[in-house]
Order: C-alpha cells, then structure tokens, then sequence
C-alpha cells in the first residue's frame, strides 16, 4: 500500500545526499521512492539531477523522459534534459528542450 509521507521521506532523503555529494546513497533513496511509487515525477526528475551529476547521461535523459511523460507541464524536466543533451553535444536536441521549458515556464 503506497504511503505518500514515506516516499516523500526517500525523495527528501535522497535530495539531502544529492547536496552532500553522496551520489550513490541518493540513487538509492530515488530508486525506493519509485519502487513505492512508480508514478512519481518528482522522484524520476530528481535521480535524474543525480545520474546527469554522475555523468550518467542516457541514464538522466531516460529519467527527464519519464519525468516528462508523467507531468508533461513540469518546465524544470525540459531544461534538465535540456541541460544534459548539451553535455552530451546535442545542441539541437537541448535547444528545443530549452525552447519548452521557456515556454512553460511563460518566458517567452
């Protein structure tokens, strides 16, 4: 039975070791978090800041996917996965990305 709180304590939990630098212990909260709840766009677009920070860049553009396919209006999922094509040098692909997020995030 899914029980929000308790995701919402892997999601924090994981955001607390993404910003101390212990990438891997994030990992593991977000991946708890998903399996408690499948359906969590935030939990996806946060492993996905944690795997684009380890470098792991088709991992991070599958998580802003699905983070998108989830919440679709999410602009931050745009420009994350905006930000990644661009390390990866998919300037094309990050600009369109870049282009949505402006738009909803009403910048334009």
């Amino acid at each position: 039975e899914l029980n929000p709180k308790l995701v919402d304590t892997y999601i924090h939990r994981g955001w607390y070791w993404h910003e101390e630098g212990k990438l891997d212990e994030a990992i593991d909260d977000f991946d708890e978090a998903i399996r408690l709840d499948p359906l969590n766009p935030v939990a996806y677009n946060n492993r996905g800041l944690t795997w684009h920070e380890k470098r792991e860049y088709d991992k991070a553009i599958g998580d802003f996917d699905k983070t998108i396919r989830l919440a679709p209006d999410t602009a931050t999922a745009y420009r994350n996965r905006g930000l990644v094509w661009k390390d990866k040098g998919d300037f094309g692909k990050a600009q369109l990305d870049f282009a949505t997020y402006h738009e909803l995030a009403g910048e334009m």
